[in-house]
């Protein structure tokens, strides 16, 4: 029988300077010294730049496949809503998993070398598939939400979203699953996860520990007839037989936390990235051993009360949309405005790339666009080998084909290949970047009711 577990949370809190502001070390960095000039991609372009665009566009095009994994007669379907995602990871030596839901059930599939189902599934109903890890054993780790009966998946503020982290061996069986957060109804004082399709989850291991950084909500509120929810985040740390160290759990490091990222350092730590819009506000990162913590972004002229006020409820300092261990440092890329407030759908927003190293300090801010357009997709990014891929897509529309920009950048910023153009590799149903076993990027796409799911692959 596979273990089960439950999450006791001690409320913690991280500290913080005077106002909120995040407390630093005696290291400081200024934007002069650390941003660099945004790559141009455009018609009017330097002759060099699209020399390099042209030559490059082919070199990258041609590392790039696109594989069909069928679901038939099955479609993918979250809680009747018309969005759909699925996950895709690959084991050491057990091959391809695919996450999916068909209507009200999760379903884990394995995958052949040829992209093909094989065996059979594993299923639990009742639960939507939120993040998928591979890890060193050939064992699969599923983050899989659990909504109260009647309940909406996309009310986070009302309904009772619980979270389980579930370990699967190689042939589908369950290990252990372990109740991370939720499940006790949203009266006074709860806790529950937040959920965001593909982003409101992050999973990384290093050393036997799994760590989980989560978007919550919690009701301060005093009494069942006053409630007083409010979205923050959850970290925890579990071992390999699902057990929870409570002495690292910390709820609520950022107020109002999105799109929360986490990776294990080279050294073997976890460092967290959330975007905060109030207390902290800005990018905000710690190492979650150390201690050490920093805003990475905006910097201080920015964070004013006029900014703050217009960035509430929105997308705080920024669309957090990826987070990469890069050699010793982190590479954490940004959809946001140079001149802040960073309203959502704006049409300044760029691609920032923020390089920063296990002590959470600056080491590199690289602007890697001109603005991109109304519309345009969160830029997602993953190891390339030593090298860092980033991908968006030029447009929310489902245009006919959508175009879509993918960047291979070193570790210094300097852009090695040019953006390209792939039609519908980039869509409002695509799963982030994750790597294949053998250093591969990857990345799923799923259309309106489809009975397939599309697995995009680049090679090293």
């Amino acid at each position: 029988m596979p273990v089960k577990h439950t999450l006791t949370i001690a409320f913690a809190t991280i500290a913080l300077g005077a106002c909120g502001a995040a407390a630093s070390d005696s290291r400081t960095t200024t934007s002069s010294n650390l941003d660099s000039p945004p790559v141009d991609t455009s018609e009017d372009a330097a002759p060099s730049q699209k020399r390099l665009a042209n030559t490059s566009q082919k070199r990258l095009a041609e590392r790039v496949s696109r594989h069909t994994i069928s679901l038939a007669p099955s479609t993918v379907a979250i809680d009747g809503y018309l969005a759909s995602f699925a996950m895709y990871a690959d084991l050491p030596k057990g091959g391809g998993r695919l996450g999916w839901n068909a209507k009200d059930t999760l379903h884990i599939s394995r995958v052949d070398t040829n992209y093909q189902k094989t065996g059979n599934d594993y299923t639990l109903p009742g639960y939507v598939v939120a993040q998928l890890l591979p890890l060193p054993d050939d064992t699969l780790l599923v983050a899989a939400v659990k909504k109260a009966p009647g309940m909406s998946l996309f009310n986070s503020f009302k309904s009772d979203l619980a979270l389980d982290l579930i370990r699967l061996d190689a042939e589908n069986k369950e290990l252990f699953r372990t109740r991370v957060t939720g499940g006790h109804g949203t009266g006074p004082g709860n806790v529950w996860h937040s959920y965001s399709p593909t982003s409101g989850i992050a999973l990384a291991h290093h050393s036997g520990q799994i760590g989980v950084f989560l978007q919550v909500s919690k009701n301060f509120g005093k009494s069942a007839a006053s409630p007083d929810t409010h979205q923050g985040d959850l970290f925890a740390v579990l071992d390999m037989q699902g057990g929870i160290d409570e002495s690292r759990t910390v709820l609520w490091s950022a107020s109002h936390s999105t799109m929360p990222k986490l990776a294990a350092t080279k050294a073997g730590g976890f460092v967290t990235v959330t975007s905060g819009d109030s207390y902290p506000f800005g990018i905000f990162a710690i190492h979650r051993d150390t201690k050490k913590q920093n805003i990475l972004w905006p910097e201080k002229d920015q964070q004013t009360p006029a900014v703050k006020a217009k960035n509430r409820l929105t997308t705080g300092a920024g669309s957090l949309c990826g987070l990469t261990a890069v050699g010793n440092d982190l590479v954490a890329t940004v959809g946001t405005s140079k001149v802040l407030p960073n309203i959502y759908n704006e049409t300044k927003r760029q691609v920032l790339l923020l390089r920063f190293d296990e002590t959470t300090q600056n080491v590199q801010r690289t602007w890697l666009s001109k603005p991109l357009g109304k519309g345009a997709g969160c830029p997602y990014s993953a190891a390339l080998g030593n090298q860092l891929l980033v991908g968006w897509s030029m447009s929310s529309e489902r245009s006919n084909p959508q175009q879509a920009s993918l960047l291979l950048v070193d570790p210094s910023g300097t852009v090695v290949d040019q953006a390209i153009d792939i039609p519908y590799a980039l869509g409002t149903h695509m799963s982030e970047f994750f790597n294949f076993a053998n250093g591969d990027v990857g990345w799923t796409v799923v259309d309106y009711n489809a009975d397939s799911v599309e697995v995009f692959r680049v090679a090293r």
